[in-house]
């Protein structure tokens, strides 16, 4: 399974995830969908990817994050920096503010 922005698969007929060793594997469908944050989990066919360890405590003002992603086409592009804020939507979801570039 695999995490990204929704705009991004929205409203493709198809989609593929490039993992971290340039393999390319198929999107198989959508595990679930959060509009408000607007992210998206995507059910792959195997990719061999080690899923990463998530943490259940809450992220604190001034607390380092790392960040990485793909930016306007850099692949593995990675950034740090720290949590500056923490913002909630009007539907109750936590967001945090950042000031870690990503490039």
């Amino acid at each position: 399974m695999f995490v990204t922005q929704l705009a991004l698969v929205q409203h493709a007929g198809s989609a593929s995830v490039k993992t971290a060793d340039g393999t390319f594997v198929d999107v198989l469908g959508v595990v679930g969908v959060d509009g408000d944050a607007g992210l998206v989990a995507l059910r792959t066919e195997d990719s061999g990817v080690t899923g990463a360890t998530l943490s259940n405590v809450r992220a604190r003002v001034g607390a380092t994050v790392i960040l990485g992603g793909s930016v306007d086409g850099l692949a593995t592009a990675f950034g740090t920096g720290s949590i500056t804020g923490t913002l909630f939507s009007s539907a109750g979801s936590r967001f945090y503010a950042l000031d870690a570039p990503v490039g």
